[in-house]
């Protein structure tokens, strides 16, 4: 068997036949998914326990087998930036398959989360508004994505209620296209 050096070509196939497409499916797995704001931390967490040191280890080896790049200083610290960089995108990137895996591995059972508001948040992105209601729910404060009508409708102190379902990892979420 004869070895050969890897080449950008290789490296550029990897990043578009493997990298895109998996970030791709984790943003379409976020998107049909609405989690409680718990399960968003825990995904992140997860995401830098789990996915994080793999990614900047094999990125590491992949820019270590380059050898173009210790021709120039530029190329030398682009051995360092290039891991990290694409630790970090992928980390971000993973986090839809934990919060998928947290729907698939859950109960079918739908669960009424159902409990006082205890606070209200709203902020505003590139994605528009977003309105927020903590529900005291089970012994612990429930952080529920709800549409701008009930949000002002409900006040700080009213019982707010929302059909969910339990995930695998003790997280509440809902699909977003399901018409259960």
């Amino acid at each position: 068997m004869k070895r050969r050096e890897l080449t950008e070509g290789d490296l550029d196939g990897l990043t578009f036949r493997v990298v895109i497409p998996l970030l791709l499916l984790s943003v379409v797995l976020v998107l049909q998914l609405d989690s409680e704001g718990a399960a968003g931390d825990w995904a992140i967490r997860m995401a830098y326990i789990w996915v994080a040191p793999p990614i900047v280890v094999l990125f590491c080896l992949l820019s270590y087998c380059n050898k173009r790049a210790s021709q120039s200083i530029f190329r030398k610290a682009w051995l360092i930036v290039a891991p990290v960089l694409g630790g970090v995108l992928l980390t971000y990137g993973s986090i839809g398959y934990f919060n998928f895996a947290n729907a698939l591995t859950g109960s079918d059972e739908p669960v009424v989360v159902s409990g006082p508001i205890v606070k209200k948040a709203d902020s505003s992105g590139r994605m528009g508004p977003s309105t927020y209601l903590y529900v005291h729910f089970e012994g612990r404060e429930i952080h529920l994505s709800v549409p701008l009508k009930d949000w002002k409708s409900y006040k700080v102190g009213d019982i707010y209620s929302l059909t969910m379902y339990r995930g695998g990892f003790g997280y509440f979420y809902r699909w977003k296209l399901s018409k259960k």
